[in-house]
């Protein structure tokens, strides 16, 4: 029926004694469960138990309600949508396509030498820093929707 009656079990196929080695296994078993328990007492003690005071949860509920109430008021202040999403297009997409594959595989290759690659990710990354201020501007003076 329970977990140790099965391992009994397993142990008596392969040991015909089935004394001595499943005292054995029986006491590493038991060992392995404490270590484990200790283990998971030790992470529980240098941990909040998940009760949401732990300074990880307070940063992440300030930044949640900051990100709530600039949505809120941004979503109060505009008019039209298109602008808001224009401004997500010329940050967000830019930021994506051009800049971080450019200055991830910049900084990956530190320290090694100058390939033909890592200079074009230079040239990705300088790309994407003078993409994103001109479709900021286009969208900004009202350029963009004409």
């Amino acid at each position: 029926g329970d977990a140790s009656g099965r391992h009994q079990h397993d142990y008596a196929e392969f040991n015909h004694d089935g004394g001595a080695a499943y005292a054995a296994a029986e006491d590493a078993w038991s060992d392995d469960d404490h270590a484990g328990a200790t283990a998971a007492k030790k992470d529980n003690d240098t941990n909040d138990g998940g009760n949401g005071n732990s300074p990880d949860d307070a940063l992440f509920l300030g930044v949640t309600f900051a990100f709530l109430l600039s949505s809120f008021g941004i979503a109060l202040a505009v008019d039209d949508l298109g602008i808001v999403l224009a401004l997500v297009g010329a940050t967000g997409s830019t930021l994506v396509s051009y800049v971080l594959p450019g200055l991830i595989y910049v900084k990956v290759q530190k320290g090694r030498v100058v390939t033909p690659a890592k200079i074009m990710a230079y040239v990705q990354l300088a790309v994407g820093c003078l993409v994103m201020p001109t479709a900021l501007y286009f969208v900004l003076s009202g350029d963009a929707r004409e």
